[in-house]
């Protein structure tokens, strides 16, 4: 098991990394640096044993954690792309290319992708609107930074469950510096409920 996706692993249990793009990313980069590393073993096809190492670190992952659905993609891009790989390559080229392939992908499949929606979902906020959402999601953050940045007067319920709560990682994010009011609440022996009310400058 290569360090990186160990200890990518454990910050899945920890929840120190979640959210479906934020694991896909952390996923990415731990492979990223586990194909920078990785030598070809003796009488050995790179293709097949780099795909197998990555199968074997994906197994590993979702032990810790189930996939996202970002995830999975992100599995099928990279695996289709070591299969395709060129013969004539050498290991040192085959490595650089699959580091690039994942460079672009997390650029192109991610984050510009997280800044079209972002400027879609902008437009169906607007002043006394009531926006719900559940647990934390990195995409929904970004909504309200950018809703709140434009001005726009709104509140959040935010639906959270045991055991993780992640819900209230968008509450430190956001209730300390850009709103207030926050209200716990219960809605049944495994959820909270949470309304945050943006200030008024």
């Amino acid at each position: 098991m290569h360090p990186s996706v160990y200890k990518v692993g454990l910050q899945y249990l920890s929840g120190e990394v979640s959210g479906g793009n934020g694991r896909c990313i952390a996923m990415l980069l731990a492979f990223r640096e586990a194909i920078k590393d990785y030598t070809t073993p003796p009488n050995k096809t790179l293709g097949r044993d780099l795909s197998a190492k990555i199968s074997s670190y994906v197994s590993f992952l979702i032990e810790c954690r189930p996939l996202s659905i970002s995830m999975g993609n992100a599995i099928r891009f990279l695996k289709s792309r070591i299969a395709k790989l060129a013969h004539a390559l050498s290991e040192s080229e085959a490595k650089t290319s699959l580091q690039s392939d994942i460079d672009r992908f997390i650029n192109e499949k991610i984050v510009l992708a997280d800044k079209v929606i972002v400027s879609h979902a902008i437009t169906k906020v607007r002043d006394n609107d009531v926006l719900l959402t559940y647990g934390s999601s990195s995409i929904v953050e970004m909504i309200l930074d950018y809703a709140h940045e434009l001005g726009r007067n709104f509140r959040v319920v935010v639906v959270d469950s045991r055991p993780k709560l992640e819900g209230q990682g968008l509450l430190q994010s956001l209730g300390p510096v850009r709103l207030h009011r926050i209200t716990p609440g219960i809605i049944s022996s495994k959820q909270s409920l949470y309304k945050l009310e943006k200030q008024s400058d």
